[in-house]
């Protein structure tokens, strides 16, 4: 294998390798290299977005593991969305370079979290530096092929089935505002009806042959002459 330098960092694989897991260190039992590869290419299959790991045993005086995982992500997926998560075991610390390309995928707010998560998982120093690294490449790659599907989701927009569902709730919607609005206006003709009272105009009318109570016109209209 062509091995490549970083100018003041460290050597590494001009190529990337085959099972993305570049383990320089010995660290990773065969089982965890494994299991680490095979999340990894999984990932990459469903999310079209490289990820590598590389462990090394340290890096150069004056390097910072920052400036040398982003080295390292350039020179393996330059032009690609990809991260990189890179450990040194001189200095039980780790970094994890991200493209560009995946800042402007997903959203940020959700980037950081699971940046955030991994990175203590990371720290947990009282774990096996193999149960560290595992942990960490799980999460990561579960939660972007996550922010993945939904994002596809979003892409093409919704299926039949949900429009379908949006039309029945829309008429649900507008046959309650219309009854509830026919209630609504007869309950206030109720109220008007039941507030209505109405009178008789007063009439001075004689006593008629003795009778309790009298009779007469109040008022008299004729038909218009033919």
């Amino acid at each position: 294998m062509a091995v490549h330098s970083l100018a003041g960092v460290f050597a590494y694989p001009a190529t990337p390798p085959p099972s993305c897991v570049w383990d320089d260190t010995r660290a990773l039992p065969p089982a965890t290299e494994e299991q680490i590869s095979t999340a990894i290419r999984s990932f990459q299959k469903s999310t079209g977005c490289d990820f590598w790991l590389a462990a090394v045993t340290s890096v150069d005086a004056g390097a910072t593991l920052r400036e040398s995982s982003r080295k390292l992500r350039w020179n393996w997926s330059p032009h690609r969305p990809a991260f990189l998560l890179l450990h040194s075991r001189g200095k039980d610390a780790s970094s994890i370079s991200v493209s560009p390309e995946i800042w402007h995928r997903y959203p940020a707010s959700e980037l950081i979290g699971i940046l955030q998560t991994a990175g203590a998982r990371l720290g947990q120093k009282s774990l096996p530096l193999e149960e560290r690294l595992l942990d960490a490449v799980i999460n990561i790659t579960q939660d972007i092929e996550r922010l993945e599907s939904i994002r596809q989701r979003q892409a093409k927009g919704p299926s039949a089935l949900e429009q379908q569902a949006a039309i029945a709730f829309a008429f649900i919607v507008t046959g309650v505002t219309c009854v509830g609005g026919l209630l609504g206006w007869r309950a206030r003709a109720r109220r008007r009806l039941k507030l209505t009272v109405c009178h008789f105009p007063q009439a001075a009318v004689a006593s008629r042959l003795g009778a309790l109570f009298g009779g007469g016109v109040i008022a008299e209209t004729h038909p218009p002459a033919g």
